[in-house]
């Protein structure tokens, strides 16, 4: 599971050396308390879900040459180069455990064609896979075309904190995600990944043979006798 984190880290960071913020936390980092407010708190991390992946034994998007890629997008702004970061689809979906009627997972699809090491690597330096699991990757794709599924909880309720790590403005704060230490969330992305898994049985992946494939992710193995609900669900 990786993270997604956005604006608010350097902003907290900068009140908090300036005296703004938590009274305690400052007088323990020995800066100058100007307002006690409680900055730095409530802060929200993304958890994303990056070992859903589903292979197929023949291609699901026609082949296209370079060139023919380069004229749909400069003719028409359309085609692969027009989609961010090389995302082939997104949507969203309700799993139904917050009790909203707004969607709390993000799905992303990122499709590579058969023996695509290149665009394996490129989806590494976006979510930071483990040398192992670009392996495993790799090789699964080395026989067979892929989708890489991103899952992503989206108004997640667990919440963490930034902390200074000294009275040092130029040190990185203490970034504490207490990612999924919420059970609503917890239960949202089991649901969301459960709800995912059922477009392997439809009609138009059937006729690709597509296959859910059963990813062996990093530090799960070891914990697959305390947690294997999630380990059946390769998290």
């Amino acid at each position: 599971i990786l993270c997604w984190v956005c604006l608010g880290v350097g902003s907290a960071q900068i009140l908090l050396a300036s005296g703004i913020g938590p009274k305690k936390h400052l007088s323990e980092m020995e800066v100058p308390v100007v307002k006690d407010l409680k900055v730095g708190e409530n802060f929200l991390i993304t958890p994303v879900f990056t070992g859903f992946v589903i292979s197929y034994d023949k291609s699901i998007v026609c082949n296209q040459t370079d060139e023919e890629i380069a004229f749909k997008y400069l003719a028409r702004n359309s085609g692969p180069l027009s989609r961010p970061n090389g995302m082939s689809f997104g949507g969203f979906l309700n799993t139904g455990i917050s009790g909203s009627s707004f969607a709390d997972i993000e799905v992303h699809q990122f499709y590579i064609p058969k023996n695509s090491y290149s665009k394996l690597c490129q989806l590494r330096s976006m979510f930071g896979f483990s040398d192992n699991l670009l392996s495993v990757y790799a090789k699964l794709n080395y026989e067979r075309a892929i989708s890489i599924f991103t899952i992503a909880l989206i108004n997640t309720k667990s919440t963490g904190k930034i902390l200074l790590r000294s009275k040092d403005p130029m040190d990185n704060p203490i970034i504490v995600g207490n990612m999924l230490t919420d059970k609503h969330d917890v239960k949202s992305f089991l649901e969301g990944i459960k709800l995912l898994s059922k477009i392997e049985k439809s009609d138009g992946m059937k006729l690709v043979n597509a296959k859910l494939e059963d990813i062996d992710l990093d530090g799960c193995a070891e914990n697959n006798q305390t947690h294997p609900t999630i380990i059946g669900l390769s998290i």
